[in-house]
């Protein structure tokens, strides 16, 4: 008779996830942290798995240039924000203009970079990842189905 903790072993050894290097995080900890820091964690948290997510067993490819590029930009922007109370109101207005752009291109390579992650998953786990809680929630939601396999 097979006991509840053969059965977790077995899934275990079946999906792998903690021999690729994938860790358990806290989603609330990941939600706090994207806060704090501006939004830089979201990226982060994709270079921070970038080697795990590429042994996953999966035909598509998740570029390396997207993260880094969402970093750098939220980096930028959070400088920029940072001296915002030292701009005159024309600089304030570049600024402004800037942030919204950084805001849109980052979060549109945040939005791709979760569905190739998620179809990543989808190949190595065998099993469906919910593409409206990935649109929605993106990392979080990921690192929260990764956690239930870990």
């Amino acid at each position: 008779m097979e006991t509840v903790q053969d059965a977790n072993v077995e899934g275990q050894q079946r999906d792998g996830l903690d021999r690729l290097g994938f860790k358990r995080t806290s989603v609330l900890f990941m939600v706090f942290m994207s806060i704090i820091s501006l939004g830089i964690y979201l990226p982060y948290w994709f270079l921070s798995r970038e080697k795990a997510i590429h042994q996953l067993r999966s035909e598509k490819e998740l570029p390396k240039f997207h993260s880094r590029l969402v970093l750098v930009l939220y980096i930028l922007s959070a400088v920029l924000f940072l001296f915002s109370g030292f701009m005159s109101e024309s600089m304030l207005e570049f600024y402004d203009s800037l942030d919204r752009l950084i805001t849109f291109v980052g979060g549109l390579a945040l939005i791709f970079l979760a569905f190739r992650t998620r179809r990543r998953l989808i190949d190595h786990l065998g099993e469906q990842l919910s593409w409206i809680w990935t649109l929605l929630f993106g990392p979080w939601y990921l690192q929260y189905r990764i956690n239930r396999h870990l």
